[in-house]
């Protein structure tokens, strides 16, 4: 019987049924493959922005995805603008008393 396995670019190919399934140990650090539809505009922009920044266009992407998400949320936001407003009432009050 003749072997029909050729291995070529790291994947084992069969030469009747097209490729096999390319066996990798996959752990929470394994980059996941996404494909991203972008328009054209926004896509001209964040590859001038990688060009800027010296990274691949996937790292921008990848870049500004986490500077996004680790950014605080609008409800964040307003809670912290209420716990400056008390700080300000309660600082008001404590001046108005020494005067």
């Amino acid at each position: 019987m003749k072997n029909r396995y050729r291995y070529f670019a790291g994947i084992w190919r069969y030469s009747g049924a097209g490729i096999l399934p390319r066996m990798r140990k996959v752990t929470k650090f394994t980059p996941e493959r996404f494909d991203l539809r972008l328009p054209t505009d926004l896509r001209v922009r964040l590859g001038e922005l990688a060009k800027k920044e010296r990274r691949s266009l996937n790292g921008q992407a990848v870049h500004c995805l986490e500077e996004y998400l680790k950014a605080p949320s609008l409800d964040d936001l307003m809670q912290a603008i209420g716990e400056l407003k008390e700080e300000v009432r309660a600082l008001k009050e404590q001046l108005g008393s020494k005067q």
